[in-house]
């Protein structure tokens, strides 16, 4: 995990500390287009 990744996680974790909803919301959208970029690559 780099630095950046790491920072971006405690973010997302204080986030989602925050409002989870709004959090689960981020991360279902944010997990399907990390997929769907997966599967591009891997075509």
């Amino acid at each position: 995990m780099t630095h950046l990744a790491a920072s971006n996680a405690i973010k997302v974790s204080v986030v989602s500390y925050l409002d989870k909803h709004s959090f689960n919301k981020y991360f279902l959208t944010k997990l399907k287009f990390e997929l769907s970029f997966a599967f591009v690559v891997l075509e």
